[in-house]
């Protein structure tokens, strides 16, 4: 089955927006799209981005969406141009072609000059560009130049100038001069005015090291006074050369002034120039009192499209993957550094782990780890600490699937990944040491022990160690909650593990019950059971394993240096 492709899918957005359902002349091209529409998903998913670009285009060319009337005109006058060109090539005129079709259009020549200007209409309407312009009440206009621009003023005074925090009291402020420090801030210049509300929205500056963008916004009404949080991150979205989604959002934060920052991770496999595209189709406002947002009268849609240059500084981003580099824990364990993106200003770390006594090619799952508890410092080349992970926790983590190694067998397992921020911004040319401190990992474990639960006390507990830690349950008592009857074992613990992991119980007669807690460290409940078993079985299937003062060193080369193959074995 053929699919059709991006530019018969535009023709037929734009058919199917004329009045009366588009032109009589189409009904059969329609007809075919449709029916392969019904049974093609990626066809579907095509359409609906073509539409939503068109529509886009509207909004970012129009103070108004343009009436389906206007697109039906410049459709009819290029088919009019087209009829005449016809009649021309066979020889005929106009006046002798007519008796033999029902139905010609009455422009039947529009001049080259009127066809271009169509033409330019209907490639803006189809895939126009607006990079570098933003609505201003409507109008389309170029950028102007703004004091944040102006190179001549010292940086500190220029980015507190420009985000109205000369104080720098926002983290944004400090963290913006040290991106245009290193040349990784622009400034759009775009301003959004909805002449209806009186809103205006500057969209002051865009930061990004090719690992993450931020946008950085300022929101202001009629009489140039600052209001707080009046959009989302929603209002903002990233587009690459195949008009692929290329960021999701994962923070933001209000500063001062009507002053907005929203941060999105950008995904790797977006390529090419990337655009940032957004637009305000309703307004709120931030009340101090009450900590709450509320909604604004709607005014017009406006919408901007702005040519971002991170296309060229992810060039500029050191990504390397390592082959074979890994740690042995004291247990058998392994630790293994599959990759590390550094920038000036962030570092994104993808690990994986192996139990001690788990299979080839498998891998704990990474779900079960929390990535938090991974702590890391950075040395430069003389030894020097110059960061520690741990006190600047990562803001973003995922668990995702990758294609594992080793013994010659492939197998899917999991990897970690966490992009941690720099306080500091790292020189690129000189190389670094990525120090693993410490983490916490999930064991699976056979740990149990069986008792009467009528005879245990204070004075007689029944006790189990496992793993270092031991657990002594002092009772046992029925009691009857919301969702039904439980269980309830009270006990104590010294841990010298994280927690006291997973149990499961099994009662004399085979039935198996999972255990929750009631109260951490305090009383375990089984639910589900009706009587108090003359017989029970606890067993621990698992506990998270703390794993301290590793201090595994993985050397990560500078940017003039070629990419390293083994460390830290």
């Amino acid at each position: 089955m053929r699919c059709f492709d991006g530019s018969e899918w535009e023709r037929y957005a734009l058919e199917t927006g004329l009045e009366n359902g588009g032109r009589t002349e189409y009904a059969a091209e329609r007809a075919r799209l449709e029916k392969h529409l019904a049974s093609c998903a990626r066809c579907r998913e095509t359409l609906e981005r073509v539409r939503g670009e068109q529509f886009d285009m509207q909004r970012m060319l129009y103070a108004e969406v343009p009436s389906a009337s206007f697109t039906d005109n410049v459709m009819k006058a290029i088919a009019a141009e087209s009829f005449a060109e016809e009649c021309s090539a066979a020889g005929l005129s106009a006046e002798e072609i007519d008796g033999r079709t029902t139905r010609r259009p009455q422009n039947r020549s529009i001049g080259k000059r009127k066809k271009a200007m169509l033409g330019i209409a209907a490639a803006l309407m189809l895939a126009g560009g607006a990079s570098w312009y933003a609505l201003d009440g409507g109008a389309l206009r170029a950028p102007e130049a703004e004091t944040a621009g102006d190179r001549r003023i010292p940086a500190a005074e220029r980015i507190g100038k420009l985000l109205h925090d000369p104080d720098e009291k926002w983290a944004w402020t400090g963290r913006t001069l040290a991106y245009d420090r290193a040349g990784l801030a622009e400034y759009p210049d775009i301003v959004l005015r909805d002449e209806s509300t009186g809103y205006k929205l500057d969209v002051l500056a865009v930061l990004s090291d090719g690992l993450t963008a931020t946008v950085i916004v300022r929101t202001t009404d009629r009489e140039d006074v600052p209001v707080s949080a009046t959009i989302s991150a929603q209002s903002f979205f990233w587009r690459d050369a195949a008009g692929e989604e290329a960021a999701d959002h994962v923070w933001d934060d209000r500063g001062y002034e009507g002053v907005q920052a929203f941060t999105y991770l950008l995904r790797e496999e977006a390529e090419g120039p990337i655009d940032l595209r957004g637009g305000v189709f309703g307004w709120t406002s931030w009340d101090e009192e009450t900590e709450a947002t509320h909604p604004v009268q709607f005014g017009q849609s406006l919408a901007f499209r702005y040519a971002t240059r991170i296309a060229q500084v992810r060039e500029e981003m050191m990504n390397i993957r390592f082959d074979d580099a890994y740690f042995t824990l004291p247990d058998g364990a392994k630790v293994e550094l599959l990759g590390v993106q550094r920038t000036p200003a962030q570092i994104r770390i993808s690990v994986r782990f192996r139990a001690a006594d788990g299979k080839p090619g498998e891998a704990i799952d990474a779900a079960k780890i929390d990535g938090q508890k991974m702590k890391y410092h950075i040395e430069d080349d003389r030894g020097k600490t110059i960061e520690r992970l741990d006190e600047n926790m990562p803001y973003w983590t995922q668990v995702r699937r990758s294609e594992a190694y080793g013994d010659g067998k492939a197998s899917k397992a999991q990897e970690i990944v966490s992009i941690y921020s720099l306080r500091e911004l790292a020189d690129m040319d000189r190389p670094l040491k990525l120090v693993l401190d410490s983490l916490v990992l999930p064991i699976e474990i056979a740990d149990r022990i069986t008792f009467d639960p009528s005879a245990v006390s204070p004075e007689h507990p029944a006790e189990l160690e496992s793993q270092g830690d031991r657990f002594a349950f002092v009772g046992a008592e029925m009691k009857e909650e919301l969702g039904g009857p439980v269980l309830e074992l009270p006990y104590t613990a010294k841990l010298v593990n994280e927690g006291p992991g997973s149990w499961e119980a099994e009662d004399g007669s085979g039935n198996r019950y999972g255990l929750v807690y009631a109260e951490s460290g305090t009383r375990m409940q089984i639910e589900d059971v009706r009587t108090l078993p003359s017989s029970l079985t606890l067993r621990r299937t698992e506990f998270s394993k703390s794993y301290d003062d590793l201090n595994m060193g993985f050397d990560i080369p500078a940017r003039k240096l070629p990419p390293a193959k083994k460390s830290g074995k």
